[in-house]
């Protein structure tokens, strides 16, 4: 029988950040190993340290690391620990999970922090994310050569950064799919509201990809015919920390108990910025919920096909385009009872069958 050891941060095995989207996504692997009936064992850190896990191998004895058919780490962090494995156990593959294209993804938060910075900390701050992405080349470089498979989860960042780092029989697309403990949405029967939400954070403290994003929400209502009278706009979570006058007819929820059943009631769901990398996990969410998305050209190209029937792009320089996709919000929604989560699953499950050679 295969064995796999699976080695991620203590977060993921957290109450407080049960409903992460990276918790979700390595959370995702447990399902498989699962259902694939393939034994693993869990490898928790205590701390990301390269160093620290390093020696934990050195220490291990080698008839238990050598029971292990493949390793697969969650994050391209750990180049020194997987050196070490290949040179002394050069049977056992090694996998990495990207959860988003690490470069790219760091360099998005150095230009979202400068640009909405007031101070200078803010803008050391950006200095220090800039440098930090720099340092990500060298880190995702020396991972997936070490490797022997990248776990990518998209088919943009497999075909549009990880080919700048390895062969793409290298890469394996592994797509961000809901995992069946967090799938309990229920089944919405009564008729949607004209209703649009904007879901920030369930933690206190400032994030800057969703501050544009509530920035561009807000300058969209604003720019509505008469404000839209006939909607209702809403937004989540604490908005204490950015410093923005909001519109009359947007309502701030504060944090609540379960955005599933927001957007259950909801026609709409506003994601409106560029930012960010991996798989926006809020958009999987909102299918499930019949509830369109509505987000900019740039982050439509890169999700994945499956999704995007169920995507509104909104023009931001054009401000009769939010209008626009509210109205067809009205329309019908296309028919999800296919399953698209489950199609998504299936996809990943067979990139992570052809990664670890279980088929």
């Amino acid at each position: 029988m295969n064995r796999v050891l699976h080695i991620f941060n203590k977060n993921v095995l957290a109450s407080d950040y049960y409903h992460m989207g990276s918790t979700r996504d390595t959370r995702g692997r447990f399902e498989y190993f699962k259902e694939r009936g393939i034994h693993s064992d869990q490898l928790v850190l205590k701390s990301r340290s390269d160093d620290v896990l390093c020696e934990k191998f050195k220490n291990m004895e080698k008839d238990i690391i050598s029971n292990y058919h493949a390793i697969i780490f969650e994050y391209p962090r750990y180049p020194k620990s997987m050196k070490y494995l290949r040179s002394s156990y050069p049977e056992i593959r090694l996998f990495v999970r990207s959860h988003n294209a690490e470069v790219f993804h760091q360099m998005h938060y150095a230009f979202a922090t400068l640009r909405f910075s007031s101070n200078i900390k803010d803008l050391l701050q950006s200095y220090n994310l800039f440098k930090l992405g720099l340092s990500r080349i060298t880190l995702d470089r020396k991972c997936s050569k070490l490797s022997h498979g990248i776990l990518s989860i998209s088919e943009w960042e497999s075909k549009n950064y990880w080919k700048f780092y390895v062969k793409k029989n290298k890469v394996f697309t592994v797509p961000y799919f809901l995992p069946a403990e967090y799938n309990t949405i229920k089944k919405n029967t009564s008729p949607k509201k004209n209703q649009c939400v904007c879901l920030m954070s369930p933690f206190r403290g400032r994030l800057v990809f969703l501050e544009d994003a509530l920035r561009n929400y807000v300058r969209c209502i604003n720019q509505m015919p008469a404000n839209k009278p006939d909607w209702k706009f809403l937004v989540t979570g604490d908005l204490s920390y950015y410093k923005l006058m909001l519109p009359e007819n947007l309502i701030a929820t504060g944090f609540i108990d379960s955005p599933f059943d927001l957007m259950l009631e909801s026609t709409a769901m506003a994601l409106l910025s560029d930012y960010g990398f991996g798989f926006k996990t809020k958009i999987l969410e909102a299918i499930e919920a019949k509830c369109y998305i509505l987000l900019t050209e740039k982050l439509y190209k890169r999700l994945p096909a499956l999704v995007k029937p169920y995507c509104l792009v909104v023009d931001l320089k054009e401000p009769k385009s939010f209008n626009k996709a509210l109205e067809f919000a009205q329309n019908p929604f296309p028919d999800s009872d296919t399953g698209i989560n489950e199609e998504l699953k299936k996809l990943a499950f067979e990139g992570l069958d052809k990664a670890i050679n279980y088929i």
